[in-house]
């Protein structure tokens, strides 16, 4: 190597340890004392594509050298080592990153050569302190490139202000050191430190053991890192992997997971049937009977008519009536205190659209539909949703849409008879970037008031959008701040005021007592919490928990305590509509006199750079599941609503028993292989 290749070599690694460094360090602050493992484990899993990156750019720096002064020369190697850490960074988040970050630093060094020639010819001297500018700049700009596409962003600020301070120091390191690096006994040194760290991290990562779930819970860079080596060594391709803790014990098997391993293993095995989702052991799931549910009756005399509300992206501790300080909801706080059921701990059944609504129609979990792989639409046809259900039993059916997803080729439409499509729009600048919820409740009250509806009972459903990100500003409204979450509470504040229009409308009807409303949403919005924004990406409570406001004539408003799932409403409005329980469902009736308290499951279904997870909800406490880490946490998420502190260590009976039902419950739910045709 050249002196200039031998140093840029030797500052791309330095950048490299430096991040571990700094992930240890970021980890270790939240998590505990163990910032030496975390290292080591952090620089295993940077090693392969650390050395490789240092080998191109040290390769493309000779090129390059011939152009070089000092100046452009200190240049170089300060955009090799930023752009080494933000290789490291970027591939550890998106594989388009990994193709970017490269060529993106490559071009810097070849663009700093010309720069410098051209400065050099008009005499301009380049000072020193430049060089550090440009290195503290690298980490702002890498954060901007998070916001700029939606990316999660480091999930401390921490991080960010060690690699600022590390970029600093530096610039003030000895170039020296750097070239020694790629002298021969230090690049055998390189090698050495790096196979080593790959190989301990490789024989001794378990995501069970403490530093595991620090990096898994409060790393950056090495979280991700882990997901893409178990996705390159998953040979069966069913999203689990042998190596890293992955815990798949028959790689060459795709219906096999850890979960099975686990079943195998542990002292679970003895009762472990695949029921499609209705677990033996579970309290609630043993009531498959054919007859209606005992308890409340339905509605006397005519069917009731059903009016169900779904709000995107509207997470339940951001309403007044979920105890917000903020004054978003005040309509649907005075709906709920004075018509409503409303229960005060309702989960969805994932975070993403495209699995929850569906099994909020169908009334089981989404893994259990029938899909089109691997995008999870279109719906097949021969899943039973509750339009059809309701439409058989005489129901006039009809739904309102307002994005793209609900497109009549996705096969959400099954059963209603009307489906409005005019509020949908293809373009993505058009559906994120204009407000519906005005044009919602006018065609709600539209159609409730037409002459041409049939006279018979009526389900309607609506789906209203705007609280969903993009964030738009609405003037009319007093500004609650700048920061993305007061825009999203605005986003909110508007959607009630139109909501309030419906419920004033539904109020003067003469049908009135005889009408169902239900006010939900199909998942809730992530803020910075747990290292996420917006949602699909985990099952904590800031995008599982939503509301769920009940409206039935003749129950008296009350605040119900347990815990319940979305898709127990379709169950919940077949038994109003006098239909006989289905055996189908997975959910249970709502207002069963004699429901026991049961647990409550939930599912992250694996999309794109996306992981698989379970959550299993028992009383007060969680268990979240991440299915290819084969880690768990668990909370206490009554007393712990921001679910920061891991009780799997301090309440190990507790956590035993709940992963017992949680992993039964796993392997009780068909996998995507076993997914055939619908009948």
């Amino acid at each position: 190597m050249a002196s200039s290749g031998r140093a840029v070599f030797g500052h791309a690694v330095m950048g490299g340890v430096l991040t571990a460094f700094v992930e240890a360090v970021a980890a270790t602050v939240r998590g505990g004392d163990l910032a030496p493992v975390v290292f080591v484990y952090t620089l295993g899993l940077m090693a392969p594509i650390l050395f490789g990156f240092a080998i191109l750019i040290s390769q493309v720096s000779q090129f390059c050298s011939a152009h070089l002064d000092e100046g452009a020369y200190r240049f170089s190697v300060a955009v090799a080592f930023g752009g080494g850490v933000a290789a490291l960074t970027t591939f550890a988040v998106r594989p388009v990153g990994a193709a970017a970050s490269p060529v993106v630093a490559l071009s810097g060094l070849c663009g700093a050569a010309l720069a410098f020639r051209a400065l050099r010819r008009i005499r301009l001297v380049v000072p020193r302190w430049s060089v550090r500018v440009l290195l503290m700049s690298l980490p702002a700009a890498t954060w901007g490139l998070f916001s700029l596409y939606d990316l999660s962003p480091p999930p401390l600020p921490f991080f960010a202000a060690c690699l600022i301070a590390a970029f600093a120091a530096a610039s003030f390191l000895p170039s020296r050191w750097a070239i020694a690096l790629g002298e021969r006994w230090g690049f055998v040194a390189v090698i050495g430190v790096l196979a080593s760290a790959a190989g301990i991290t490789l024989a001794t990562f378990d995501g069970q053991n403490a530093a595991a779930e620090m990096i898994n819970r409060h790393g950056f860079v090495a979280t991700r890192l882990v997901s893409v080596w178990q996705s390159l060594a998953d040979r069966d391709r069913d999203g689990f992997s042998t190596i890293l803790g992955g815990g798949d014990c028959d790689d060459s098997n795709p219906k096999v997971g850890p979960a099975e391993c686990a079943m195998r293993t542990g002292k679970e095995r003895e009762d472990s049937p695949r029921r499609h989702g209705n677990t033996e052991g579970t309290r609630e799931d043993k009531r498959t009977g054919a007859g209606p549910d005992a308890g409340v009756l339905p509605i006397a005399g005519e069917k009731p008519n059903i009016i169900l509300i779904t709000v995107d992206a509207m997470r339940a501790d951001h309403l007044g009536v979920y105890g917000y300080a903020r004054p978003t909801s005040p309509n649907l706080d005075r709906f709920a205190r004075d018509h409503a059921v409303v229960f005060k701990w309702a989960f969805a059944a994932d975070t993403k659209t495209k699995p929850s609504v569906p099994a909020l129609f169908a009334g089981r979990y989404a893994s259990t539909l029938n899909w089109t792989k691997p995008r999870y639409v279109p719906l097949r046809p021969g899943n039973r949703l509750i339009a059809e259900r309701l439409r058989e039993a005489g129901y006039h059916t009809a739904g309102i849409a307002t994005h793209t997803y609900f497109a009549k080729y996705n096969h959400i439409n099954q059963g209603f008879e009307h489906w409005d499509t005019s509020l949908v729009s293809t373009d993505d600048e058009v559906a994120f970037g204009r407000p519906t919820s005005h044009l919602v409740t006018d065609k709600l009250l539209a159609y409730l008031a037409s002459p041409k509806r049939p006279a018979r009972p009526l389900f309607l459903w609506a789906h209203y959008f705007d609280p969903h990100q993009k964030y738009l500003a609405h003037p009319e409204f007093a500004s609650f701040g700048a920061r993305t979450i007061d825009r999203y509470d605005q986003e909110i504040a508007f959607t009630d005021k139109h909501l309030g229009r419906l419920f004033d409308a539904l109020a003067r009807r003469a049908d009135w007592g005889r009408t169902i409303v239900v006010v939900t949403a199909d998942h809730g919005e992530a803020f910075g919490e747990h290292g996420h924004r917006f949602h699909g990406e985990t099952l904590h409570n800031e995008q599982l928990r939503v509301p769920l406001i009940f409206r039935v004539p003749g129950e008296l408003p009350r605040v119900v305590d347990r815990p319940v799932s979305l898709i127990d409403i379709a169950p919940t409005l077949a038994f109003h509509a006098g239909l006989p329980r289905d055996p189908l469902f997975h959910g249970t009736n709502l207002f069963e006199s004699n429901a026991a308290i049961r647990p409550v499951f939930a599912e992250l279904l694996p999309e794109n750079h996306i992981q698989g997870q379970k959550a299993m909800i028992d009383g007060a406490f969680k268990l979240i599941y991440h299915e290819a880490r084969n880690s768990f946490v668990m909370f206490n998420y009554v007393v712990d609503p921001a679910e920061k502190k891991n009780l799997v260590r301090s309440d190990a009976a507790r956590f035993a028993s709940m992963r017992g039902t949680l992993l039964k419950w796993t392997t009780g739910l068909p996998k995507w292989s076993e997914m055939g045709e619908p009948p």
